[in-house]
Order: structure tokens, then C-alpha cells, then sequence
């Protein structure tokens, strides 16, 4: 299996204070396989961001099933999604999100805190690495 994202007919709706379900996403199934490069687009509202919510297991499907990795993660705790956040996912925002009080360096080693052992050991190289391969080491 060369799948690390397998969404299967996952739908995910939110309950309005009137008692009334919105439904955003209708049985969405989508496969990502390593090295692969995808984007997601559709207008204002079509539910792109309750979509990677869901794929950055910050958010639960309603129904379907979501796997990582090979792990279903449709029915984990917010502890062990946390743990799979931080080793499998990262998140690119359209806003920069950093600390202003620190270097580009530090800001990068920062998700790297949560890492394993072995990572954590190592962060400021493996952040080194990351702002070179990116054209960023002179910040």
C-alpha cells in the first residue's frame, strides 16, 4: 500500500444552535500516495476547509472511515491524534503563524518539541536541514 491518506465516503455535518444539521461534506473518498502533490479548490463555502480540518485529524468525520498511514483514525482520542499530528502531518498556513521573539530557526524547531526522542535529540539540525531546502537558512 502505497496510500498515506485514504478517505473513504466520509461525510462530516455540524450541529446549528436551531437543532438543524448542515451537512458540508457528502461522502467524499479520496486516496494520497506518497511524493504526490495535490490541491484542493472550489469556491467560497464548498467545505476545502472542513476538508483539511479533517485531514489534519483536527476535526472527526460524521460518518466514513479516515486512514493515516494504514491507521484508521475514525474513532481515535484527542490524545493519540495529537501524537499522529506530530509525527505523519504538517501545516502550511497562509499566514506565516510565528513567534515574532524568535528566529526563523527556532520557529522551525518549535513542532519538533513534540517530536519523538530521537527527533527532539536533533531538532536543530533536522531545522537547519528544512530552512536550507526551502532557501531560507540565512534567516
Amino acid at each position: 500500500m502505497n496510500d498515506i491518506v485514504e478517505m473513504r465516503a466520509v461525510s462530516k455535518s455540524f450541529a446549528l444552535p436551531s437543532g438543524e444539521t448542515l451537512p458540508i461534506l457528502h461522502g467524499i473518498s479520496l486516496s494520497i500516495r506518497k511524493g504526490e502533490i495535490i490541491a484542493i479548490v472550489g469556491r467560497s463555502g464548498s467545505g476545502k476547509w472542513t476538508l483539511l480540518n479533517t485531514l489534519g485529524l483536527l476535526d472527526s468525520p460524521t460518518s466514513g472511515s479516515l486512514k493515516i498511514h494504514g491507521i484508521d483514525v475514525t474513532n481515535l482520542q484527542d490524545a493519540k491524534l495529537a501524537q499522529l499530528r506530530g509525527a505523519f502531518l504538517g501545516f502550511v498556513f497562509q499566514q506565516f503563524h510565528l513567534i515574532d521573539r524568535r528566529t526563523a530557526l527556532e520557529n522551525v524547531e518549535e513542532p519538533l518539541l513534540f517530536a519523538s526522542r530521537r527527533e527532539l535529540a536533533h531538532r536543530s539540525a533536522v531545522a537547519s536541514t528544512l530552512l536550507e531546502k526551502v532557501g531560507l537558512a540565512d534567516r
